[in-house]
């Protein structure tokens, strides 16, 4: 008969782990228990080795240069074992003190400003703005620091006026500005660090699948509407305007490009009196409009997996309708109805029958992605019912 392995250990494993666990809670509580006292009568040879090695391992961390020889007498049964752990000690004391030599090294490398510690330069621009990997010392977080020569002139998408406008602003899908001031000769801006990469670089590695496409953009039209709610905007809207972190979490980054205005985000939904609107109301329209369209354009990059040129990104942005771009489904065939419905109704824009807020675009989404039916596409009554039968049954 086959023996069969399992993955539980035996009982007498599992009582050592513990009285290991304990034996090291105790050494880090900063206290000094003594070998003796966790192997009882018994002296189980195993259990020896494994409490001798964890406190080999503290000893050598506190500076202590601890001699096998005195272990030998107080433990005479281990003599046999002794020459193995002290192969291991050898190891270990060399494998420690090379570390010690490391973190000396990089702490005589770390650049401090204020309560950040400059980790690693990640980014640099003609010596006037480099961007650094940080570490904020009070918050005990991981920060991106931006230092930028205070005689430098700042191309329009770095203003560093519409970093205070967003300074304190918590949304998650856009980026959370932390602090932003002069240190010196040079201003410093403080962001959260993302690890991950642009969405340019993600349509470049390969065509989004339907339903994570559409989670990113809905996450976008949130965090579009959250700005637009409080009269901000952004002049221009692109690839290079979106981080995706590690968990796949969209991210409006790039906020040296907003806008500001004073109307509300609800004057796009009059377009019907738009003659009598004032221009400060006509530029509001046109900046939120241009943010939806230019969503539509990412959305239609995704899927697609084909960037467009700089030129209509500027025709986007300037709230035009988009029509150089074919259908989707013309490109890809596996690309959803309903999604390729909710690509072209965005890149129409409001005064053609598109979306008037980036909420209603994210609840088209929203939908799109729990197979709800959806506003971009018109749906016989019929249709209707089946649909709501067909969910009810699953």
């Amino acid at each position: 008969m086959r023996s069969v392995v399992t993955d539980n250990p035996a009982p007498e494993e599992n009582a050592q782990t513990r009285l290991c666990s304990d034996f090291e809670s105790q050494i880090r509580e900063g206290s000094q228990p003594r070998i003796e006292d966790f192997v009882g009568q018994d002296r189980d040879s195993l259990l020896l080795a494994r409490l001798l090695m964890i406190e080999l391992r503290y000893r050598y961390l506190q500076g202590e240069d601890p001699s096998l020889s005195d272990y030998a007498g107080r433990f005479p049964e281990i003599t046999g074992l002794l020459k193995r752990i002290g192969r291991y000690s050898s190891q270990l004391k060399r494998n420690i003190k090379k570390a010690h030599e490391v973190h000396r090294v990089r702490q005589n490398r770390i650049v401090r400003i204020g309560q950040y510690d400059l980790l690693a330069e990640v980014a640099s621009k003609n010596d006037n703005v480099t961007v650094w990997r940080g570490w904020d010392r009070e918050q005990k977080r991981a920060v991106a620091v931006r230092l930028i020569s205070s005689h430098y002139q700042v191309s329009r998408s770095e203003n560093l006026e519409c970093y205070e406008w967003v300074l304190g602003f918590r949304h998650p899908h856009i980026l959370k500005v932390y602090d932003l001031k002069l240190y010196g000769d040079e201003n410093l801006l403080a962001t959260e660090y993302i690890d991950g990469m642009s969405l340019k670089s993600a349509v470049e590695y390969g065509v989004f699948e339907a339903y994570q496409a559409a989670k990113v953009c809905e996450q976008l039209a949130d965090g579009l509407h959250f700005l637009h709610q409080r009269g901000l905007a952004f002049e221009r809207l692109g690839v290079s305007n979106v981080q995706l972190d590690v968990r796949g979490q969209a991210k409006l980054v790039d906020l040296g490009s907003l806008a500001k205005f004073d109307s509300p985000s609800s004057e796009l939904e009059a377009f019907q009196t738009r003659s009598r609107l004032g221009s400060q109301s006509r530029d509001a329209i046109r900046l939120i409009q241009g943010n939806l369209i230019s969503l539509g354009v990412l959305l239609h990059e995704m899927v697609t997996g084909n960037l467009v040129d700089n030129a209509l990104e500027l025709h986007a942005a300037a709230g035009k309708r988009v029509e150089a771009l074919s259908p989707p489904r013309s490109l890809q065939s596996r690309i959803p109805f309903d999604l390729e419905a909710i690509c072209l109704k965005a890149l129409r824009g409001a005064e053609n029958g598109g979306y008037t807020s980036g909420q209603a675009m994210a609840d088209d989404l929203r939908r799109f992605r729990n197979a709800l039916p959806v506003s971009a596409k018109r749906i016989s009554p019929f249709f209707r019912i089946w649909k709501r039968l067909t969910l009810q049954a699953n």
